[in-house]
Protein backbone atom coordinates (compact mmCIF):
# COMPACT_ATOMS: atom_id res chain seq x y z
CA UNK A 1 0.00 0.00 0.00
CA UNK A 2 1.37 3.40 -0.99
CA UNK A 3 1.22 5.88 1.88
CA UNK A 4 0.37 9.54 1.43
CA UNK A 5 3.90 10.53 2.50
CA UNK A 6 5.46 8.16 -0.03
CA UNK A 7 3.21 9.44 -2.79
CA UNK A 8 4.04 13.04 -1.90
CA UNK A 9 7.77 12.26 -1.87
CA UNK A 10 7.50 10.60 -5.29
CA UNK A 11 5.67 13.63 -6.67
CA UNK A 12 8.24 16.07 -5.26
CA UNK A 13 11.14 14.01 -6.60
CA UNK A 14 9.52 13.92 -10.04
CA UNK A 15 9.05 17.71 -10.00
CA UNK A 16 12.69 18.18 -8.98
CA UNK A 17 13.91 15.90 -11.78
CA UNK A 18 11.83 17.81 -14.33
CA UNK A 19 13.15 21.19 -13.14
CA UNK A 20 16.73 19.95 -13.01
CA UNK A 21 16.62 18.41 -16.46
CA UNK A 22 15.14 21.57 -17.93
CA UNK A 23 17.77 23.75 -16.29
CA UNK A 24 20.66 21.46 -17.25
CA UNK A 25 19.52 21.62 -20.86
CA UNK A 26 20.41 25.30 -20.98
CA UNK A 27 17.01 26.47 -19.71
CA UNK A 28 15.73 26.42 -23.30
CA UNK A 29 12.29 25.30 -22.15
CA UNK A 30 12.02 26.38 -18.52
CA UNK A 31 8.46 26.76 -17.39
CA UNK A 32 7.12 29.91 -15.83
CA UNK A 33 6.14 29.25 -12.23
CA UNK A 34 4.61 31.09 -9.34
CA UNK A 35 5.47 29.24 -6.15
CA UNK A 36 2.51 30.87 -4.39
CA UNK A 37 3.96 31.77 -0.99
CA UNK A 38 5.84 28.48 -0.45
CA UNK A 39 9.38 29.25 -1.67
CA UNK A 40 12.05 31.94 -1.24
CA UNK A 41 12.32 34.60 -3.93
CA UNK A 42 14.35 37.73 -4.67
CA UNK A 43 12.37 40.75 -3.46
CA UNK A 44 14.85 43.55 -4.22
CA UNK A 45 17.75 43.97 -6.65
CA UNK A 46 20.33 46.76 -6.30
CA UNK A 47 22.68 47.55 -9.17
CA UNK A 48 24.17 50.93 -8.40
CA UNK A 49 27.16 53.11 -8.97
CA UNK A 50 30.50 51.36 -8.43
CA UNK A 51 30.25 48.40 -6.08
CA UNK A 52 26.81 49.27 -4.70
CA UNK A 53 25.32 45.84 -5.42
CA UNK A 54 22.92 43.88 -3.26
CA UNK A 55 20.08 41.36 -3.36
CA UNK A 56 17.23 41.03 -0.88
CA UNK A 57 15.72 37.56 -0.43
CA UNK A 58 12.24 37.18 1.03
CA UNK A 59 10.70 34.27 2.91
CA UNK A 60 6.95 34.29 2.11
CA UNK A 61 6.23 31.20 4.22
CA UNK A 62 5.08 30.88 7.86
CA UNK A 63 8.23 28.92 8.75
CA UNK A 64 11.95 29.75 9.12
CA UNK A 65 14.15 28.44 6.27
CA UNK A 66 17.84 27.53 6.26
CA UNK A 67 19.60 29.66 3.63
CA UNK A 68 22.35 27.05 3.31
CA UNK A 69 19.92 25.02 1.21
CA UNK A 70 20.17 27.68 -1.53
CA UNK A 71 22.71 29.19 -3.90
CA UNK A 72 23.07 32.23 -6.14
CA UNK A 73 24.57 32.04 -9.61
CA UNK A 74 25.65 34.73 -12.10
CA UNK A 75 25.38 34.19 -15.86
CA UNK A 76 27.57 36.98 -17.20
CA UNK A 77 27.31 38.94 -20.44
CA UNK A 78 24.90 36.63 -22.24
CA UNK A 79 26.49 33.37 -21.15
CA UNK A 80 24.33 30.25 -21.23
CA UNK A 81 25.93 28.89 -18.05
CA UNK A 82 27.52 30.02 -14.80
CA UNK A 83 31.06 28.94 -14.02
CA UNK A 84 30.69 26.56 -11.03
CA UNK A 85 34.16 27.53 -9.79
CA UNK A 86 33.67 31.26 -9.28
CA UNK A 87 30.15 32.32 -10.38
CA UNK A 88 28.12 30.20 -7.97
CA UNK A 89 27.83 31.10 -4.28
CA UNK A 90 26.22 28.84 -1.69
CA UNK A 91 24.41 30.87 0.93
CA UNK A 92 25.63 30.65 4.54
CA UNK A 93 24.30 28.50 7.36
CA UNK A 94 21.79 31.11 8.54
CA UNK A 95 18.04 31.09 9.09
CA UNK A 96 15.65 33.49 7.39
CA UNK A 97 12.59 33.91 9.57
CA UNK A 98 8.98 33.68 8.43
CA UNK A 99 7.79 36.67 6.37
CA UNK A 100 11.22 38.25 6.70
CA UNK A 101 14.05 39.38 4.44
CA UNK A 102 17.78 38.72 4.21
CA UNK A 103 20.09 41.16 2.42
CA UNK A 104 23.37 40.08 0.80
CA UNK A 105 25.82 42.82 -0.23
CA UNK A 106 29.09 42.55 -2.13
CA UNK A 107 32.01 42.60 0.32
CA UNK A 108 33.82 45.81 -0.57
CA UNK A 109 34.37 47.74 2.66
CA UNK A 110 37.88 49.17 2.44
CA UNK A 111 37.39 52.95 2.69
CA UNK A 112 40.66 53.43 0.77
CA UNK A 113 39.65 51.09 -2.07
CA UNK A 114 39.81 52.33 -5.66
CA UNK A 115 38.71 51.02 -9.04
CA UNK A 116 37.23 47.55 -8.67
CA UNK A 117 37.89 47.76 -4.93
CA UNK A 118 35.98 50.98 -4.27
CA UNK A 119 33.84 50.58 -1.14
CA UNK A 120 30.13 50.03 -0.94
CA UNK A 121 28.45 53.19 0.34
CA UNK A 122 27.83 53.24 4.08
CA UNK A 123 24.06 53.54 3.60
CA UNK A 124 24.07 50.21 1.78
CA UNK A 125 26.57 48.56 4.11
CA UNK A 126 24.20 49.30 6.98
CA UNK A 127 21.48 47.25 5.29
CA UNK A 128 23.56 44.06 4.93
CA UNK A 129 22.79 40.84 6.75
CA UNK A 130 25.72 39.21 4.96
CA UNK A 131 28.73 40.34 2.89
CA UNK A 132 30.05 38.05 0.14
CA UNK A 133 32.74 37.66 -2.53
CA UNK A 134 35.52 40.05 -1.43
CA UNK A 135 38.01 38.64 -4.02
CA UNK A 136 36.88 38.67 -7.66
CA UNK A 137 39.12 35.84 -8.85
CA UNK A 138 37.94 33.54 -6.07
CA UNK A 139 34.22 34.14 -6.52
CA UNK A 140 32.50 36.92 -8.48
CA UNK A 141 28.83 35.95 -8.15
CA UNK A 142 27.91 39.31 -6.60
CA UNK A 143 29.77 41.34 -9.24
CA UNK A 144 26.68 41.52 -11.45
CA UNK A 145 25.87 44.52 -13.58
CA UNK A 146 22.93 45.27 -15.83
CA UNK A 147 23.50 42.53 -18.40
CA UNK A 148 24.11 39.59 -16.04
CA UNK A 149 21.39 37.06 -15.20
CA UNK A 150 21.02 36.22 -11.50
CA UNK A 151 19.52 32.88 -10.46
CA UNK A 152 18.44 31.79 -6.99
CA UNK A 153 18.28 27.98 -6.73
CA UNK A 154 17.33 25.45 -4.11
CA UNK A 155 19.79 22.62 -3.52
CA UNK A 156 18.83 18.96 -3.49
CA UNK A 157 22.03 17.12 -2.71
CA UNK A 158 24.49 18.21 -5.40
CA UNK A 159 21.72 19.33 -7.76
CA UNK A 160 20.19 22.80 -8.02
CA UNK A 161 16.62 23.65 -9.01
CA UNK A 162 15.95 27.31 -9.87
CA UNK A 163 13.34 29.12 -7.79
CA UNK A 164 13.83 32.66 -9.15
CA UNK A 165 15.55 34.26 -12.14
CA UNK A 166 16.34 37.90 -13.02
CA UNK A 167 17.06 38.33 -16.74
CA UNK A 168 17.07 36.03 -19.76
CA UNK A 169 19.76 33.36 -19.85
CA UNK A 170 21.83 33.35 -23.05
CA UNK A 171 20.94 36.95 -23.97
CA UNK A 172 23.18 40.00 -23.65
CA UNK A 173 20.90 43.07 -23.45
CA UNK A 174 23.79 45.47 -24.09
CA UNK A 175 27.00 46.67 -22.49
CA UNK A 176 26.10 48.50 -19.21
CA UNK A 177 28.71 51.31 -19.54
CA UNK A 178 26.87 52.30 -22.71
CA UNK A 179 23.45 51.98 -21.07
CA UNK A 180 22.77 48.27 -21.55
CA UNK A 181 20.34 46.11 -19.62
CA UNK A 182 16.77 44.85 -19.60
CA UNK A 183 13.71 47.10 -19.48
CA UNK A 184 9.94 47.11 -20.07
CA UNK A 185 9.82 48.03 -23.78
CA UNK A 186 8.45 45.29 -26.08
CA UNK A 187 9.03 43.15 -27.97
CA UNK A 188 12.61 42.33 -26.91
CA UNK A 189 12.75 44.28 -23.59
CA UNK A 190 16.48 44.98 -24.04
CA UNK A 191 18.41 48.23 -24.27
CA UNK A 192 20.34 46.95 -27.29
CA UNK A 193 17.03 46.51 -29.13
CA UNK A 194 15.13 49.65 -28.13
CA UNK A 195 17.66 52.07 -26.61
CA UNK A 196 15.30 52.90 -23.73
CA UNK A 197 16.36 53.27 -20.10
CA UNK A 198 17.63 49.95 -18.76
CA UNK A 199 15.96 49.02 -15.49
CA UNK A 200 18.66 46.52 -14.50
CA UNK A 201 21.53 49.03 -14.76
CA UNK A 202 22.02 51.86 -12.23
CA UNK A 203 18.63 51.12 -10.69
CA UNK A 204 17.02 49.21 -7.86
CA UNK A 205 14.17 46.80 -8.58
CA UNK A 206 11.48 46.09 -5.98
CA UNK A 207 9.15 43.11 -6.40
CA UNK A 208 5.52 44.12 -6.76
CA UNK A 209 3.16 43.58 -3.85
CA UNK A 210 1.14 40.92 -5.67
CA UNK A 211 4.10 38.69 -6.59
CA UNK A 212 3.98 35.61 -4.37
CA UNK A 213 6.85 33.52 -5.75
CA UNK A 214 9.80 33.34 -8.09
CA UNK A 215 9.87 33.42 -11.89
CA UNK A 216 11.83 30.71 -13.69
CA UNK A 217 10.99 31.16 -17.38
CA UNK A 218 14.60 32.08 -18.10
CA UNK A 219 14.23 31.44 -21.83
CA UNK A 220 11.44 33.99 -22.38
CA UNK A 221 11.99 37.71 -23.06
CA UNK A 222 12.49 39.41 -19.69
CA UNK A 223 9.80 42.09 -19.36
CA UNK A 224 11.21 43.80 -16.28
CA UNK A 225 8.07 45.81 -15.55
CA UNK A 226 5.89 42.71 -15.34
CA UNK A 227 6.88 41.84 -11.76
CA UNK A 228 9.14 44.70 -10.68
CA UNK A 229 8.99 48.39 -9.83
CA UNK A 230 12.13 50.41 -10.63
CA UNK A 231 13.74 53.25 -8.67
CA UNK A 232 17.14 54.92 -9.05
CA UNK A 233 19.45 53.55 -6.32
CA UNK A 234 20.74 57.02 -5.42
CA UNK A 235 18.98 60.34 -4.95
CA UNK A 236 20.15 63.93 -4.61
CA UNK A 237 20.17 65.13 -1.01
CA UNK A 238 19.27 68.61 0.24
CA UNK A 239 22.87 69.80 -0.17
CA UNK A 240 23.12 68.47 -3.72
CA UNK A 241 25.06 65.36 -2.69
CA UNK A 242 24.13 61.87 -3.86
CA UNK A 243 22.80 59.67 -1.07
CA UNK A 244 21.68 56.04 -0.94
CA UNK A 245 18.08 55.32 -1.87
CA UNK A 246 17.82 52.01 -0.04
CA UNK A 247 15.26 52.61 2.71
CA UNK A 248 13.11 49.73 1.43
CA UNK A 249 15.95 47.22 1.82
CA UNK A 250 15.50 44.98 4.84
CA UNK A 251 11.71 44.66 4.68
CA UNK A 252 9.22 43.64 2.02
CA UNK A 253 5.45 43.85 1.83
CA UNK A 254 3.75 40.99 0.03
CA UNK A 255 0.32 39.41 -0.31
CA UNK A 256 1.75 36.28 1.33
CA UNK A 257 1.87 37.92 4.76
CA UNK A 258 -1.48 37.17 6.46
CA UNK A 259 -1.95 40.73 7.71
CA UNK A 260 -0.95 42.47 4.47
CA UNK A 261 -3.55 44.26 2.37
CA UNK A 262 -3.36 45.96 -0.97
CA UNK A 263 -4.95 49.02 0.68
CA UNK A 264 -1.48 50.24 1.65
CA UNK A 265 -0.67 50.47 -2.04
CA UNK A 266 -3.66 52.78 -2.48
CA UNK A 267 -2.00 55.25 -0.09
CA UNK A 268 -4.88 55.12 2.36
CA UNK A 269 -2.85 56.47 5.24
CA UNK A 270 0.82 57.22 5.75
CA UNK A 271 3.10 55.72 8.40
CA UNK A 272 6.44 57.46 8.95
CA UNK A 273 9.39 57.54 9.43
CA UNK A 274 9.96 54.03 8.14
CA UNK A 275 12.39 52.47 8.98
CA UNK A 276 12.33 53.95 12.48
CA UNK A 277 15.58 54.77 14.25
CA UNK A 278 16.05 54.57 18.00
CA UNK A 279 14.54 57.57 19.75
CA UNK A 280 12.28 58.58 16.86
CA UNK A 281 8.50 58.80 17.18
CA UNK A 282 6.30 56.89 14.76
CA UNK A 283 3.40 58.87 13.27
CA UNK A 284 0.30 57.96 11.28
CA UNK A 285 -1.78 60.24 9.05
CA UNK A 286 -5.00 59.26 7.27
CA UNK A 287 -7.73 61.05 5.27
CA UNK A 288 -10.26 59.99 7.93
CA UNK A 289 -10.32 59.59 11.70
CA UNK A 290 -8.83 56.47 13.26
CA UNK A 291 -10.73 54.74 16.06
CA UNK A 292 -7.96 52.42 17.22
CA UNK A 293 -4.71 50.87 16.11
CA UNK A 294 -3.05 47.49 16.55
CA UNK A 295 0.57 46.36 16.29
CA UNK A 296 1.55 42.77 15.47
CA UNK A 297 4.85 40.95 15.25
CA UNK A 298 5.64 38.83 12.18
CA UNK A 299 4.25 35.69 13.79
CA UNK A 300 0.83 37.37 13.87
CA UNK A 301 0.85 37.94 17.64
CA UNK A 302 -0.91 41.17 18.64
CA UNK A 303 1.40 43.32 20.77
CA UNK A 304 -0.71 46.46 21.16
CA UNK A 305 -4.38 47.39 20.82
CA UNK A 306 -4.88 51.11 21.50
CA UNK A 307 -8.02 53.25 21.37
CA UNK A 308 -7.49 56.59 19.58
CA UNK A 309 -9.95 59.51 20.16
CA UNK A 310 -10.95 59.80 16.49
CA UNK A 311 -7.77 61.49 15.28
CA UNK A 312 -6.60 61.88 11.69
CA UNK A 313 -2.97 62.33 12.77
CA UNK A 314 -1.31 60.94 15.87
CA UNK A 315 1.88 59.56 17.37
CA UNK A 316 2.31 55.84 18.10
CA UNK A 317 3.97 54.44 21.20
CA UNK A 318 6.72 52.06 20.03
CA UNK A 319 8.78 52.15 23.21
CA UNK A 320 9.98 48.71 24.18
CA UNK A 321 9.80 47.24 20.68
CA UNK A 322 12.96 45.37 19.75
CA UNK A 323 14.72 45.83 16.42
CA UNK A 324 12.82 44.06 13.66
CA UNK A 325 9.75 44.23 11.44
CA UNK A 326 6.20 44.80 12.68
CA UNK A 327 2.73 45.34 11.27
CA UNK A 328 0.63 48.40 12.10
CA UNK A 329 -3.15 48.21 11.53
CA UNK A 330 -5.36 51.30 11.74
CA UNK A 331 -9.14 50.86 12.07
CA UNK A 332 -11.55 53.69 11.35
CA UNK A 333 -13.87 55.17 8.77
CA UNK A 334 -15.40 51.77 8.12
CA UNK A 335 -12.13 50.20 6.96
CA UNK A 336 -8.76 48.90 8.17
CA UNK A 337 -5.40 49.81 6.65
CA UNK A 338 -2.30 47.72 7.22
CA UNK A 339 1.30 48.92 7.00
CA UNK A 340 4.56 47.14 7.68
CA UNK A 341 7.28 49.07 9.56
CA UNK A 342 10.79 48.39 10.76
CA UNK A 343 12.47 49.34 14.04
CA UNK A 344 16.23 49.62 13.52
Amino acid sequence: MVTFAAALTTKLNLMKRILLSLFAAGTASLLSAQFDCNELFISEYVEGWGNNKALEIYNPTPNPINLHDYQLARYSNGSSQANPQNQVYRLPQEMIEAYSTWVIVIDKRNPEGEGQEQPVWLELQAKADHFANPVYNENNTMYFNGNDVMVLSRLFGNQAAPVDVIGRIGEDPGHPPLGGGWNNVPPAFTWIDNGSIAWTTDHSLIRKFGITGGYIDAAAPFNTGLEWDSIPPVITGPEGFLVGNWESLGWHDCECFPLSTSEEKKNLGTLYPNPLNEGQMLRFEAPHATERYEIYDLSGKRIKDVIVPMLEEFEIDVQGLRSGAYVFRAIGGGSAHTHKFVVQ
